[in-house]
């Protein structure tokens, strides 16, 4: 028998009930686009009940953060929410990046979750980084990682398909925009 979860079958009928009864009703906005081609202003107007006046996104739009104001792993979310629903033209998109550059490190890397985010519920893997450790970066031009954040390069073109894999990120293909490092 093959380990290989792409030869196990997939119930969409039985996906689609567990996510009608269970999720939170931008996801059930995603997949209505993802399954029946349904309008994406919807997944658009779900998302900016998560966006904040900075541009950023909080408010557990990333559930393991439930901070209400504007972390880095919430606005990455939001990103690929974007992405996923080929919504990369929306203004969003340039004022998450501005948020971004508020927050970059001088090298361009930039921490999983802010200071701030202590103050509330959140995973114990995504609190306050320590100085020098726990940021998202991008593979550098040699493919070798670097702290230098994938968000610099939306920074410097007004862009998201400039992130690395981004214009290539489908609906629920793995295709990480951002690496994990500690230190």
């Amino acid at each position: 028998m093959s380990n290989d979860v792409r030869s196990t079958p997939v119930d969409i009928d039985a996906a689609e009930r567990f996510v009608l009864s269970n999720a939170r009703l931008l996801d059930r906005h995603r997949m209505a686009v993802l399954l029946h081609g349904a309008p994406v202003e919807p997944v658009l107007d779900g998302l900016r009940a998560y966006r904040n006046s900075d541009g950023g996104f909080g408010h557990a739009l990333e559930p393991d953060i439930r901070a209400p104001t504007s972390e880095p792993s919430a606005t990455l979310h939001a990103l690929r929410v974007l992405a996923e629903v080929g919504a990369l033209d929306d203004p969003m998109v340039a004022e998450a990046a501005a948020w971004v550059a508020t927050i970059a490190e001088p090298d361009g890397g930039v921490p999983f979750s802010l200071p701030a985010s202590a103050a509330f519920p959140r995973a114990p893997f995504l609190g306050p980084p320590a100085p020098g450790g726990s940021f998202f970066t991008s593979p550098s031009s040699s493919g070798h990682s670097s702290r230098t954040a994938a968000g610099c390069s939306i920074l410097a073109s007004g862009r998201l398909d400039s992130w690395p894999n981004a214009a290539g990120s489908r609906r629920y293909k793995r295709s990480p925009l951002w690496e994990r490092t500690d230190g």
